[in-house]
């Protein structure tokens, strides 16, 4: 993710550092009062903080702030606040780290849960799960096409020489051969995203 300032309108190249200048005196409202009173320090421009525990990206509409610092990733939320960003104060990552020492039984199996839980959000990160009904005639093919992790789940459905398919596959992969799933005659294809996966 990134921590970056945002404001609302369109403010790309040469209008950047203006749009920065254009803050003097303004109110930001953010989650990190100190790293956006370090940032507009550094450039000798004087702003007011006000912080906010969550939905940071409102206050700009309800005129509680001129712009905010927040954390963006794929920064759909702030666009439909009419926010862009300005600028990428810092790139952030979530890391997760321990010492070697020993622990209790209960803190190794809290450690042990919550990596669990991380690797099954990361596994699901670019992965769909794709659900279309196909031609029994063409269930090979399309099982070569979507296999799944291990293997797509088929289902009988209730119309004669009809076949339902389940399937997991990456995002990127499914879009390449979406055009050969319906020429293989699959109708009704569904793409849903993954929470998590647990392997």
């Amino acid at each position: 993710g990134y921590v970056s300032l945002l404001r609302f309108g369109n403010h790309v190249g040469a209008e950047v550092e203006k749009a920065i200048k254009d803050l003097q005196g303004k109110i930001i409202a953010t989650t990190f009062p100190n790293t956006t009173r370090k940032y507009f320090a550094k450039r000798g421009i004087d702003i007011k903080t006000t912080v906010i525990a969550g939905s940071v990206e409102i206050t700009p509409a309800l005129g509680v702030a001129d712009a905010i610092v927040d954390i963006m990733a794929s920064g759909s939320t702030l666009l439909l606040n009419d926010l862009r960003p300005i600028e990428t104060i810092l790139e952030t990552e979530a890391v997760l780290i321990r010492n070697e020492k020993t622990l209790s039984k209960d803190k190794e199996d809290l450690i042990t849960q919550m990596l669990v839980r991380l690797e099954s959000a990361l596994a699901a990160k670019n992965l769909k799960y794709i659900m279309m009904n196909a031609p029994r005639e063409n269930i090979d093919k399309i099982k070569n096409i979507a296999p799944g992790l291990d293997a797509p789940t088929v289902v009988e459905l209730t119309k004669p020489g009809w076949l339902a398919v389940h399937a997991v596959m990456n995002e990127d992969e499914f879009w390449r051969v979406a055009n050969e799933l319906k020429s293989l005659g699959a109708r009704g294809i569904l793409v849903s995203p993954i929470e998590k996966i647990i392997a």
